[in-house]
């Protein structure tokens, strides 16, 4: 799987604030009543915030795409100048995730490069991160060249970009989606591409996709079982908690039953067998893989995934006793963890996420270049009741017969 497809399926501290290395010894610790020792909460936000910083300036393009991923995540708009200069990277991952994130924060000082890698493709050659540039142009107001999608849906020579097209098209809330995403349906042989498809018309309220994800939850292969999860969560149809119940008790794969743990706190409901599943997977995941795989060989690609995974599900359930346990993984070798760690703890922890420390300076979030409008402009949320909203251009497509 290549790298911007597991930037897809994963389904990621502007200011430097001093090395992140031997953080715990920056640590103080304060026991609880039950005995437990817990991170105090002040230091491990910042320290969690360095390790997102520095892993977004790593040698490691996959590192780097899921910092920016989780920097949208846990610091929003505050994060926009590190978004902004990934727009650059060399590696199409990593300038995916950092359309991604100005999409999800509505960067608006990103608007001019975005227009020209729409626009020319030298500017951007890359199909796939291309889907990306076009729904944060849309989430920007800005709807120029949103019809491209349509043809971007059923290019023949390139899987992601077809799942890429779809996966936007779901986001962005556009009913006129439905029809050419039924229409790649019909013809689309890559699982992964119809798995995105549906994920998009079940977002658009399709009531068939709905049930056809309940199915990819409980489906034969594994990868595919983990990207529907986020997926079920998004929507969360009738009967959406009742499956992840059932992983989370009866799948045999770890990280099937970890990320299920998480999918169910994200809709509300934390359990103490999925808890102490994932604290288990954090502090021993080749323990936890052995007891089900028995003799088989335990690679680091397995333990470290899963570690991943636990980190993610622990951000969501809310129980700030796993900070400690989560703050000793931010000198972890591996650049997933250090990131997967440092999101859940700002996640559990942080209380204004869209808050810069007092120290950080301001990244320019704000700023209004000639023309455009501020992030918080553009947000709907702060739209007036009163304000009509723009026309949405019809995503025109002649389908895969073109």
């Amino acid at each position: 799987m290549n790298a911007t497809k597991r930037c897809l399926m994963c389904a990621l501290a502007l200011a430097a604030i001093g090395g992140c290395g031997d953080v715990a010894r920056r640590m103080r610790w304060a026991p609880e009543p039950d005995g437990a020792a817990t991170a105090n909460v002040m230091n491990a936000c910042v320290d969690a915030r360095a390790t997102l910083r520095q892993a977004a300036e790593s040698g490691d393009p996959l590192t780097r795409c899921h910092a920016i991923e989780a920097l949208s995540e846990v610091i929003g708009a505050k994060g926009g100048s590190l978004y902004f200069e990934a727009l650059s990277d060399a590696s199409p991952a990593v300038r995916f995730a950092a359309a991604m994130a100005i999409a999800k924060t509505r960067y608006a000082p990103a608007k001019p490069k975005l227009l020209r890698m729409a626009k020319d493709p030298e500017e951007e050659p890359d199909k796939r991160v291309l889907c990306a540039v076009l729904y944060a142009l849309h989430r920007l107001g800005d709807d120029t060249y949103t019809g491209a999608l349509g043809q971007l849906l059923f290019d023949r020579d390139d899987a992601d970009a077809r799942a890429n097209a779809a996966m936007v098209m779901g986001r962005m809330q556009d009913l006129t989606a439905r029809e050419p995403l039924k229409t790649l349906l019909a013809d689309e042989q890559d699982e992964s591409v119809r798995l995105q498809a549906r994920a998009a018309l079940a977002r658009l309220g399709d009531t068939e996709s709905k049930v056809r994800l309940r199915a990819y939850v409980k489906g034969f292969f594994l990868d595919l079982r983990l990207a529907a999860i986020p997926e079920l969560v998004a929507v969360n149809p009738p009967g959406a908690k009742d499956d992840l119940r059932a992983l989370v008790r009866q799948a045999k794969a770890p990280r099937l039953r970890v990320v299920a743990a998480g999918g169910l706190a994200q809709l509300g409901e934390v359990s103490e067998a999925g808890y102490a599943l994932a604290r288990r997977a954090m502090k021993r995941p080749r323990d936890v893989l052995s007891e089900v795989y028995g003799g088989q060989e335990i690679s680091d690609v397995q333990s470290r995934s899963l570690r991943v995974l636990a980190a993610m599900a622990l951000g969501h359930m809310g129980r700030l006793d796993a900070l400690g346990l989560l703050h000793e993984r931010l000198d972890a070798p591996a650049g997933a963890i250090r990131v997967a760690a440092a999101m859940a703890i700002l996640r559990l922890a942080d209380p204004d996420p869209t808050v810069a420390d007092a120290h950080e300076p301001d990244d320019g979030a704000g700023d209004k270049p000639d023309g455009e409008a501020s992030a918080e402009d553009a947000s709907d949320e702060l739209r007036s009741p009163r304000t009509p909203r723009r026309r949405r251009p019809r995503i025109h497509t002649a389908g895969a017969k073109d």
